[in-house]
């Protein structure tokens, strides 16, 4: 069995967040990295949000392998 990481970057994700969890996913054994598409949450509170476009153009060029396994799976390559 495979465990990804799922992450939502409307709910207090930061830059500085979102790089420490690109850096280390892999050596936490985790067979993936996701995140959602959401920038904002229907509540009150406004916290951090990441957009989701650049950070995982962040992720692909600082994970190439894991990007590519991950497209792959998905059928966006072969």
């Amino acid at each position: 069995m495979q465990i990804a990481l799922m992450v939502e970057g409307q709910a207090g994700l930061t830059w500085q967040r979102w790089q420490d969890l690109v850096a280390r996913v892999d050596d936490w054994g985790f067979a993936g990295l996701y995140r959602s598409d959401h920038f904002t949450m229907n509540s009150a509170t406004h916290e951090d949000a990441l957009e989701m476009i650049v950070s995982l153009a962040y992720a692909a060029d600082h994970n190439a392998a894991r990007a590519f396994r991950s497209a792959r799976r998905a059928g966006f390559i072969s």
